[in-house]
């Protein structure tokens, strides 16, 4: 291609000239090609802050019911501490000897395996609390039925484990009796019998208890009828 100068004068033309025609494509500066980044749409950008908050409060308000509908942890039962022989018979002789005037104590059996006695009372509600107050203070099984108009009956079975205490001397028996204000009575090598009234019954069971002499072969007290006790206690003779 080339330049033809139509507008110059005539002649051998320099080598840059004002004014020429040109039949060369003219070279147009291109603006640099940047990498396009696409906008995000004007709508989505003002919902975004919006929906942070209504998104917190959906998982907010989720969890909430996912802590209030899962199932509850069952409340495990208390459990009762194990209390040795001589505890329980602590707790046996102050109940015993703090029962009501209206509670009328029938029969009570010590053994090396088992604690059992029974209790009679017109006052049902006396019993009842007589009751909670033996369940709570040692592992037992309380029965009680009756009514308020007949009169009701507790029956306590107490389970437990001693070896029976070896009497060497008799005469500590002897000692109690005259102790408590007890004249006639049967002694022989293993076995006392004797009957006795409510206090003296109460004296003498604390008494035995003090020198750990409840730990016997068998105890047997009943009620009698005309209110007294047989008081009937067999031991191991000692050698």
């Amino acid at each position: 291609m080339f330049d033809l100068n139509l507008l110059g004068k005539p002649g051998i033309q320099p080598d840059e000239v004002e004014a020429v025609i040109s039949f060369k494509p003219a070279e147009v500066d291109k603006p640099p090609v940047l990498n396009p980044q696409k906008e995000k749409p004007a709508v989505l950008k003002s919902k975004v802050p919006k929906l942070v908050p209504v998104v917190a409060v959906v998982l907010i308000a989720i969890f909430a019911a996912i802590i209030h509908y899962a199932p509850e942890k069952p409340e495990s039962a208390p459990v009762k501490k194990e209390t040795t022989v001589l505890e329980d018979l602590d707790t046996f002789i102050s109940v015993f000897s703090k029962m009501p005037g209206n509670t009328v104590l029938q029969k009570i059996l010590i053994s090396p395996d088992v604690l059992h006695f029974k209790l009679f009372s017109r006052d049902q509600l006396a019993l009842n609390l007589l009751g909670m107050e033996l369940d709570d203070q040692f592992s037992s099984t309380v029965r009680i039925s009756g009514n308020q108009t007949v009169g009701s009956l507790l029956i306590l079975t107490k389970e437990w484990s001693y070896q029976a205490t070896p009497v060497k001397d008799v005469n500590q028996f002897r000692s109690l009796l005259m102790k408590i204000g007890v004249e006639e009575y049967l002694l022989g090598d293993s076995e006392i019998f004797t009957v006795l009234d409510d206090e003296q019954l109460m004296d003498l069971m604390r008494e035995l208890h003090a020198v750990k002499l409840l730990y016997c072969k068998q105890l047997n007290v009943e009620i009698t009828e005309d209110g007294q006790y047989s008081f009937k206690l067999s031991f191991v003779p000692g050698t």
